[in-house]
């Protein structure tokens, strides 16, 4: 297994927990009937899991080859390709 192909290969979960983390949290937002120090756990825990994951994206874009530290490549369900710039804007998302 070549360095790209490791690259794909680790980015593909890193972005899909990346976005269900992002899901969580908007539902978290909505959510009513959970008490405030409930909210405000389950919120700190997925912050520590996003920054997490941000880093390993990092780690992993910052491999020896890549052409774009700053962005990751990941293929998801139906061959599209998800296209994420994780330091500075983990909220977006361009699709191929």
């Amino acid at each position: 297994m070549d360095i790209e192909q490791l690259r794909h290969e680790l980015n593909t979960p890193v972005t899909i927990v990346h976005l269900r983390i992002q899901v969580l949290q908007r539902r978290l937002a909505r959510r009513e009937g959970l008490t405030e120090e409930s909210r405000l756990w389950l919120e700190d825990e997925l912050a520590t899991l996003l920054v997490a994951v941000k880093s390993l994206g990092e780690v992993i874009a910052a491999m020896p080859g890549s052409s774009d530290p700053d962005q990751f490549v990941a293929t998801i369900s139906g061959g599209r390709e998800v296209r994420r710039n994780m330091p500075d804007h983990p909220e977006t998302v361009s699709r191929k």
